[in-house]
């Protein structure tokens, strides 16, 4: 562990000719999950999801079941067959959801999220920068923000800067500025300060970026929501046998009720329901058949 390694550590690599920060991946992967596991959902639509134990540290006063159940919803609107679709009221749905996207909430959702991911997610050598945060994390911030201000290590990344060899210089200086606020926050105005004097342009928004993305495409779900809307279930009834006067008897029509999706529909008309999504009308989801009746003389 070193001030130089502790420097070089960076989220950020190089994929498809796009700099792409991992630990924001990671991030809204987490995000995805906690929702996706969400008690009522979880049992119908994703019984399988694993656990994350970061979830565990999720602390946000965040409506995850809302909005996991908005998000379920829009993947009902988008199904074909029994009405499912027309259960929903998209038009609630989609208001919800967009004003998520464009809350400060959900900007904050991610900052909180992007730091549970970012020590475990961002490593260097055999460390991680979990490593420095656990051990004397104020004084790995002091030296953090003292190499940064640094003569040679300013010249060198000013020289880069002038002569546009560092494309993504406020991504990587806004790194620097994250990882000096988990180490040691009281030093970030300063090192910010110090790194704009050589650099004028940079700007200072690593707690206002919004680090779980663009908003989340129900379709990915189709699938797992349609797979759970065509599973059927049938049920019989049988009326008591009718005894003939002198003999033989008449064994009554059966019935049988077979419904599909009957678990979506009840989620609808639940968990869809409570939060205003759902728009009144029940999935035509049923069909009775009955038997002939038969008389034995």
């Amino acid at each position: 562990m070193s001030p130089e390694e502790l420097v070089e550590m960076t989220p950020f690599t190089i994929r498809g000719g796009e700099y792409v920060n991992l630990a924001a991946e990671a991030a809204r992967n987490l995000f995805i999950t906690h929702a996706k596991n969400q008690p009522r959902i979880r049992s119908i639509f994703f019984s399988n999801n694993p656990y994350d134990p970061k979830q565990g540290q999720i602390h946000t006063g965040f409506d995850f079941n809302k909005f996991a159940t908005a998000y379920v919803s829009k993947a009902i609107s988008m199904t074909n067959g029994y009405g499912f679709a027309a259960a929903i009221n998209v038009g609630a749905v989609d208001s919800y959801l967009k004003s998520v996207y464009e809350s400060t909430e959900w900007i904050a959702l991610g900052f909180e999220l992007y730091s549970l991911t970012f020590p475990d997610d961002v490593k260097r050598g055999n460390h991680t920068f979990r490593n420095y945060v656990d051990h004397d994390r104020e004084e790995w911030g002091k030296k953090l923000s003292d190499v940064v201000s640094t003569d040679p290590w300013m010249n060198n990344h000013v020289s880069r800067y002038i002569h546009n060899q560092w494309p993504h210089y406020n991504e990587d200086v806004n790194v620097i500025l994250f990882k000096v606020h988990l180490l040691n926050e009281s030093l970030v105005d300063k090192t910010f300060d110090e790194l704009k004097k050589g650099i004028p342009k940079i700007t200072n928004e690593f707690s206002t970026t919004t680090y779980l993305g663009v908003p989340l495409n129900a379709g990915d779900i189709l699938g797992i929501v349609q797979k759970e809307i065509g599973k059927s279930t049938s049920s019989s009834y049988t009326p008591p046998v009718l005894p003939i006067p002198g003999g033989g008897a008449t064994f009554p029509i059966t019935q049988t009720t077979t419904r599909w999706g009957a678990n979506v529909a009840a989620y609808i008309t639940s968990q869809s329901k409570n939060y205003g999504f759902y728009s009144g009308k029940h999935p035509d989801n049923s069909k009775t058949s009955h038997s002939k009746p038969c008389t034995i003389l």
